[in-house]
């Protein structure tokens, strides 16, 4: 649960909380730090941390979208963690100096040589130290300060704690324990008791105040300083899971149980085992869910205006929505995007039933590698729905058996190797279609081509391709990848509006180039040819006659052809040739000696060394034919 690795990074806001009462109390810190002459720069302190309180709200809500925003909040922690530092040091070395101040010297020898506090060498050395660092952090904390208003955020109240203020009942003021909120200790309490009477009855020691910080410290290296006077401090056992539970309800809702909010029990559960029996740990994360949780209306206000939900990583969701009614709290989600829940069977519980899809007005759905969907609604009813994409479902077998929304443009099907049924009816509202599979795609096109709008399609890991693809008028943009199988074109020819054309790894494909009928496609301006296929094994590209390309031809890119040695003059047929790319054909050497195209304005050789020698500027036999062109990079 991602959720619950938030226990070791409290939210600013809740540091900000206990940053700044240390400012507001009295103590004998602020006298100790008007003798040393550094209460300035904590009161400047106190002036930039409370104007930075004020835009927190709108900062952790903006950190979510915005990065600049995420960083500028790291940088504030890391500060706010070591204003934290600092002070404690101050406030360690004011009860030292204090302490050590009430101690009468022992010895003549100790009366003649006593130093003023404030003037001995160490102290000296420390208050140099000290305010060179509360000015370095000074001036750190004037710096983010200024980027808060570059960034533009604005002031507001922590409202998820301004809510809870009401709620919880006023802090006693007393130095008394509130034995109310103490849970799991009633056996080191009585230990802790005798611990305390023992230390009393030392006379030899008298100073309370010692014996408390004994007893109550939380950090071991400050018993040590103390020497070998005191007895060892007592060592506290981590709390048992239920007293976790009982504290971290106490300080969110400020009760001892979960009555009020069941649905959060099994979530607080999850972050109790995260703290493993600290309650510093535990009071840490209450900060964290008390200063984000909100009541029913709150999230029902949310869910609400909600437009765009993303799921990923959730390894236990078997169900998106289990009840009808949670589904109607969304009107406004538009676009749904499940990644990565290897367990999601269906996006609604079975007795709900597939129609109260409906209520939802989604118009951009994707599903990535969810392993255990098997299928998609029966009738699909999202009315509204533009995109779908289903990406990594290997277990899908049966998807949308019946007729596609109406309003779909763009479909996408990919590593769903078991699917075997699609659907059927018209599918003349769909602009774009991807499908990587034989059976998916025969499936697809049982019913009739009735596809007049198609403008793209990318089709992958299939064997052949149907007869019917001149039936794809409107067809503008065909790709095909990954097609090993792939032997060769239908004789019925290509669509004939294609204005794009993509062959990546189809090295099966050993039709010759000029069966493809190419030519006959008069509306193609750009060909990429990518891997193997029959121009992988061609030595002159293209052919002299300049029959195999058609002269609309604008762009022209060919990749990974190993045993490609010229260019030929084919090329200069190609009249409207503005574009060529010729990458990693490490055997291409000679350019036609007549000049290129003149309509030719970018020209990009990569990984072709014995060609790169040749077109060496101002010395390149080849340069005088290249020169002209506008764009060019051989590398």
């Amino acid at each position: 649960m991602e959720t619950v690795a938030a226990v070791g990074e409290a939210l600013i806001s809740t540091i900000f909380e206990g940053l700044l009462d240390k400012f507001t109390a009295t103590s004998d810190l602020t006298n100790f730090a008007k003798n040393k002459k550094l209460d300035l720069e904590l009161k400047k302190w106190h002036r930039i941390l409370q104007s930075i309180k004020a835009v927190l709200a709108d900062a952790e809500e903006k950190q979510v979208t915005n990065k600049t925003v995420r960083i500028w909040l790291t940088e504030l922690r890391e500060s706010a963690y070591e204003v934290e530092d600092v002070w404690d040091n101050l406030a360690y070395e004011a009860w030292k100096r204090k302490s050590k101040a009430q101690q009468q010297p022992r010895t003549k020898f100790e009366k003649l040589f006593i130093f003023p506090s404030g003037l001995k060498p160490n102290a000296v050395m420390f208050g140099v130290e000290m305010e060179s660092k509360l000015k370095k952090i000074t001036r750190r904390l004037q710096e983010i300060a200024k980027q808060k208003n570059e960034l533009q955020l604005k002031e507001g109240e922590l409202i998820s704690m301004a809510y809870y203020k009401d709620q919880r009942p006023p802090t006693t003021t007393t130095s008394l324990v509130n034995q109310v909120n103490v849970f799991g200790r009633e056996k080191d309490k009585e230990a802790i008791l005798k611990l305390l009477l023992l230390v009393v009855d030392q006379k030899s020691i008298g100073n309370s105040s010692v014996c408390k910080i004994i007893v109550t410290t939380r950090n071991q290296n400050v018993s040590q300083i103390t020497g070998n006077l005191l007895p060892a401090a007592y060592p506290l056992k981590e709390l048992a899971d239920d007293d976790c539970l009982s504290i971290l309800a106490c300080h969110v809702f400020g009760s001892k149980n979960f009555d009020a909010q069941p649905n959060l029990k099994e979530f607080g559960r999850e972050i109790v085992k995260k703290c493993k029996g600290l309650p510093l740990a535990v009071k840490a994360s209450a900060g964290l869910l008390r200063t984000k949780l909100l009541d029913k209306e709150h999230w029902e206000a949310a869910l609400a205006k909600l437009e765009v939900l993303e799921i990923e990583g959730c390894k236990e969701l078997t169900c998106l929505w289990p009840k009808r009614s949670e589904l109607e709290n969304m009107p406004c989600l538009k676009n749904l995007v499940i990644k990565s829940c290897p367990k999601l069977v269906s996006l609604v519980g079975e007795k709900e039933g597939l129609s109260c899809l409906s209520a939802l007005k989604l118009k951009c759905l994707t599903i990535h590698d969810c392993m255990a969907m098997e299928s998609l609604p029966d009738t699909f009813e999202m009315n509204d729905l533009e995109e779908l994409e289903i990406f990594g479902c290997p277990s899908l077998i049966f998807f949308l058996e019946g007729k596609l929304p109406f309003t779909l443009k763009r479909l996408s099907i990919r590593n769903c190797r078991n699917i075997q049924c699609l659907l059927d009816g018209n599918k003349s509202h769909l602009e774009y279609l991807c499908i990587d599979d034989r059976l998916a795609l025969e499936s697809f096109l049982e019913s009739g081509f009735q596809i007049p709008n198609l403008q793209i399609f990318h089709i992958f890991n299939i064997n052949s391709l149907p007869n019917q693809m001149q039936k794809l008028t409107s067809l503008g943009e065909l790709s095909l990848s990954n097609c090993e199988a792939l032997e060769s074109i239908p004789s019925s020819g290509l669509p004939p509006n294609i204005t794009l054309l993509e062959l990546c790894n189809c090295k099966n494909l050993k039709q010759p180039m000029l069966e493809w009928g190419l030519s006959k496609l008069n509306c193609l301006k750009e060909l990429k040819i990518t891997g193997a296929c029959p121009a992988a094994d061609m030595v002159s590209f293209p052919d002299d006659e300049g029959e195999m390309l058609p002269s609309t031809l604008t762009t022209l890119f060919m990749e990974n052809m190993k045993n490609l040695e010229s260019l030929s003059r084919g090329l200069r047929n190609l009249r409207d040739l503005e574009q060529l790319c010729m990458k990693d054909c490490p055997k291409l050497r000679t350019l036609p000696m007549t000049a290129m195209p003149v309509s030719l304005g970018r020209l990009y050789i990569f990984g072709c060394p014995l060609l790169q020698e040749r077109c060496k500027k101002n010395r390149g036999e080849y340069w005088p034919i290249i020169s002209h062109i506008p764009c060019l990079e051989i590398d």
